[in-house]
């Protein structure tokens, strides 16, 4: 059983409900911001190669154009956090009438995957309204002996100084 938690934030005069469960946010509110472009972040390849993987959650303030005016880190932190916020910076909203700032949380799940997973199964997961979870393979790793090849046994070239 998943219990539901709710916060009620106060955004542009209205009242926002968000309803939180352990795997996504839950927007009620039709004057809510339509997502009408939303970029995936890049997993970093510093996370990808330490195995990093978790949920970040940005705050976004939208001005009336629907572009994103600041962004803020809630939950989450390290590499992961830099890359969500890069992220979060490039999404559209609608734009509104109203002058005042609107408020919407972002989730982003970094997920690492199975090396034998299809190359089409890395493509990010958007999750209506506002998640989508990274997927990413670390790097495979390949051990090679480190074997000193020795003194180069090249033919010097005929080096002989040109007469004139």
């Amino acid at each position: 059983m998943t219990k539901l938690l709710f916060q009620i934030v106060l955004v542009t005069g209205s009242v926002l409900l968000i309803g939180w469960t352990p795997n996504s946010y839950v927007l009620a509110q039709s004057r809510a911001p339509q997502v009408l472009e939303a970029i995936p972040a890049v997993y970093p390849l510093i996370a990808l190669a330490a195995k990093a993987s978790g949920r970040v959650v940005v705050e976004v303030q939208i001005n009336s154009k629907g572009l994103v005016k600041e962004v803020r880190t809630v939950e989450g932190t390290g590499v992961l956090s830099a890359a969500a916020e890069q992220s979060a910076r490039r999404w559209v909203f609608s734009a509104t009438d109203s002058k005042e700032t609107r408020i919407v949380k972002l989730i982003y799940d970094f997920r690492i995957i199975p090396y034998d997973t299809p190359p089409i199964e890395l493509l990010s997961v958007f999750r209506p309204p506002l998640a989508v979870e990274i997927r990413g393979k670390p790097p495979e790793l390949v051990q090679t002996p480190n074997v000193d090849p020795g003194p180069s046994k090249s033919k010097k070239a005929n080096t002989k100084p040109k007469q004139r």
